[in-house]
């Protein structure tokens, strides 16, 4: 029997398991190897440069039965909005049912739990927990307002022209009933706390975290990414948050803000604005500082000269 000098094609990109490796041909001396990595027992790796994250655990969420990544790790691969000390933590998640012990391996980080079927999915040939049931697991370490930016994120409306999708990744519906099915669970206490403050319509972290720092300034909720209307009831573009009965419009500048041509199309939005009666308020990266304090009284100062008085009771 010949052996493969190197690597198959289909194992040369991803992580995979010993027995897989075998099946391809590799000998055990190829699979002890300085062309594979051993990144835990009975797991192998190409050498050279790191692999994406999702197909660094690919293997690991196969090698037992009912296995399923999870957590950080889950939410990572899914892209979720996260604080930074847990956009780089560097240990791989992993979640076996409750029957089960809690795997025990290097850089590793092992739980165990009540794993409905519904609550696992597998994406690009990793078997991971679904997007609700990650953001339930992350309700352990997160804090609130971080949930909730996690939350928005799921129940955003896509658009359609920019993504390929035309569904909300959850609803708010979809989460209650995940709460409602973990009951014991550790941080669902927390997480019905964040639910309640998850709204549809937030398209950044940092347009959550505005939000939420006027509702705790004691402001008016904004309404998020609805039509500006001119004086004739015209629709124009869709602000980040605005006031409609104050009309103030909120812009957040992110980094998509710093291109030329984005500049160009800002400013004739902002004069279209102004034409029409709108205050347009643009917040960057500074005024979100020290608990969007600054973002929050310029934005008081705006609702104060347009009329706004806060409640008397």
């Amino acid at each position: 029997m010949r052996y493969p000098k190197k690597l198959p094609d289909h194992l040369s990109g991803t992580s995979f398991s010993v027995g897989e490796g075998l099946d391809a041909g590799l000998t055990r001396n190829q699979l002890l190897g300085s062309s594979v990595r051993r990144p835990s027992r009975s797991l192998r790796a190409p050498a050279g440069p790191e692999l994406d994250l999702a197909v660094q655990v690919r293997a690991l969420s196969w090698i037992t039965s009912g296995s399923a990544i999870s957590h950080a790790t889950a939410a990572r691969i899914w892209g979720f909005p996260l604080p930074a000390w847990m956009a780089e933590d560097p240990a791989i998640h992993v979640t076996r049912p409750d029957s089960v012990s809690a795997p025990r391996r290097n850089d590793v980080v092992g739980h165990h739990a009540l794993l409905h079927a519904e609550e696992t999915t597998v994406e690009n040939g990793v078997r991971l927990t679904t997007r609700p049931k990650t953001w339930l697991d992350l309700a352990s370490r997160l804090s609130v307002d971080d949930l909730v930016v996690t939350g928005d994120h799921l129940v955003r409306l896509p658009r359609p022209v920019f993504e390929d999708r035309a569904d909300p990744y959850a609803t708010k519906a979809d989460l209650e009933r995940l709460i409602q099915s973990h009951k014991r669970k550790r941080g669902v206490a927390k997480a019905r706390e964040a639910l309640e403050l998850v709204r549809m319509g937030a398209d950044s972290a940092q347009e959550t975290r505005l939000r939420l720092a006027l509702a705790y300034a004691g402001l008016p909720e904004p309404e998020l990414n609805t039509p500006l209307l001119d004086l004739s009831g015209r629709r124009l573009h869709s602000p980040d948050l605005q006031y409609s009965a104050y009309r103030i419009a909120i812009e957040y500048e992110g980094d998509h803000h710093r291109s030329a041509e984005q500049l160009a199309r800002d400013i004739r939005r902002g004069e279209a604005a102004a034409r029409a009666g709108w205050l347009e308020i643009r917040i960057s990266r500074e005024d979100m500082l020290d608990d969007a304090r600054p973002a929050v009284r310029r934005i008081r100062q705006a609702l104060y000269a347009r009329g706004w008085r806060p409640s008397s009771s």
